[in-house]
């Protein structure tokens, strides 16, 4: 079983201050809640990258994910967080894994953790609720 699949990404690096999120994370509230030092920076542009529902959320639906595709971008909001807090974050991103980018963030670059999914879902929904996060 990979570590995705028992709720808890692999961390491909070790712990940084810096998550790009995106999907319903961008809502500060919500990502407070599961992370109370999470501070926002600002926004942020990830290059060479769009966004898809089709993640394989743990009740069957679809939930927003990063996919490669040259030429478009994904923006998202970086926000600063407590090393010791990643593994509070990693609970709540079950089925995702941990991962390094590097975001254009007040016209500099920036190297950021944020998540990514191979648990993919074709054809699926996602829940209004959620669509209303995004």
């Amino acid at each position: 079983m990979s570590p995705g699949e028992r709720g808890a990404p692999e961390a491909t690096e070790g712990p940084a201050e810096l998550y790009f999120a995106y999907g319903s994370n961008m809502r500060s509230a919500r990502l407070m809640e599961r992370v109370p030092s999470a501070a926002s920076v600002g926004a942020a542009r990830l290059e060479n990258h769009c966004l898809r529902i089709n993640k394989r959320g743990r009740d069957g639906t679809a939930k927003a994910n990063l996919a490669l595709s040259q030429g478009e971008h994904v923006w998202g909001v970086i926000y600063r967080i407590d090393p010791a807090h990643w593994p509070d974050l990693d609970r709540f991103e079950g089925g995702y894994v941990r991962t390094s980018v590097e975001v254009a963030l007040g016209g500099a670059s920036a190297e950021a953790v944020t998540y990514r999914s191979e648990r993919l879902i074709e054809g699926a929904l996602a829940f209004e609720w959620y669509l209303e996060h995004l």
